[in-house]
């Protein structure tokens, strides 16, 4: 079975939430099958990893609520919470380097990072 990083999943349900707020997040959840309910109802963690099978069914109803079936909705929405944590990743690596090269005794190197935040696509 695949899982998937619970970092990814908490991403998802918060651009759903910024997107169309909690009430909205809680009529998608309320479309799935029992055993995935239970899933999202839990508190999630970050660090742990959840059934692919069930985030597959939570996205499917998402579209099938939201968006009326329209998978292409399905990829913009993802290309922002993709870029979101592709973003938080750079700012992680950068930060490394930075402290790495301090250590060293070496000049900082900043590269430039937009610090913007972007809301999510509606």
């Amino acid at each position: 079975m695949l899982h998937i990083k619970g970092t990814a999943v908490l991403d998802t349900l918060e651009a759903i939430k910024v997107r169309a707020g909690k009430a909205e997040l809680d009529k998608i959840i309320s479309h799935l099958d029992p055993e995935t309910q239970e899933i999202f109802r839990r508190p999630l963690s970050p660090s742990s990893w959840y059934s692919c099978d069930a985030f597959s069914r939570f996205l499917e109803a998402d579209i099938r609520e939201t968006a009326g079936g329209n998978e292409q909705e399905l990829v913009k929405r993802a290309e922002a919470v993709i870029e979101k944590q592709l973003r938080a990743f750079i700012r992680c690596l950068s930060g490394l380097a930075r402290r790495s090269l301090s250590f060293a005794g070496l000049p900082q190197f900043t590269p430039p990072i937009s610090t913007a935040s972007r809301s999510f696509p509606k």
